[in-house]
């Protein structure tokens, strides 16, 4: 594995902790993929040469931080039972997303990266636990990415972090 992109990716992690999920995303024609964003809503920088997407775009905000989620396995837990998961139905108010959105308005209180798949564990202030369990080992897919300003660190199949965009470096500074 890439040990730059690793390194960033328990970096952007650790950051994630004290940031409040604002926004959840999932539901419909996604299927098990979800979107969570954190942070600062920062405004989406809109090409004018794309009519269509900056007509979606016009007053939309994204995350400082990001988490999403592919085609990994997932369950979102409470501390008394499981809530939903990656299997449930994710039709627009069905248990998926109805259970997702448990989370929006709370905040991470801690992050952990596990080796050597790299699976993601989100503990928040409502004693809500995300697990996201790198399972994809099909190299057209991948499991779940978080960002960090324009910056991307994916985890791929076969659990190999990758980082993408054009955003701030992150790491140990």
């Amino acid at each position: 594995m890439n040990g730059d992109a690793e390194s960033q990716l328990l970096y952007i992690a650790s950051k994630l902790v004290g940031n409040e999920c604002w926004n959840v995303s999932a539901g419909g024609a996604t299927g098990s993929r979800f979107i969570l964003d954190f942070g600062a809503k920062l405004k989406w920088v809109i090409d004018p040469r794309n009519v269509l997407l900056n007509a979606r775009l016009q007053d939309s905000y994204h995350g400082e931080f990001g988490l999403q989620v592919g085609c990994a396995a997932w369950r979102l837990d409470s501390e008394e039972k499981p809530l939903t998961a990656w299997t449930d139905l994710a039709v627009p108010g069905g248990p998926m997303v109805a259970g997702l959105e448990l989370l929006r308005g709370c905040v991470v209180v801690s992050a952990e990266i596990t080796r050597p798949a790299l699976d993601l564990v989100l503990a928040f202030d409502k004693r809500y636990f995300l697990r996201v369990f790198c399972d994809q080992f099909d190299e057209r897919f991948d499991n779940y990415s978080l960002s960090f300003r324009g910056t991307y660190v994916s985890v791929e199949a076969r659990s190999r972090a990758v980082v993408s965009g054009t955003g701030e470096a992150v790491g140990d500074q």
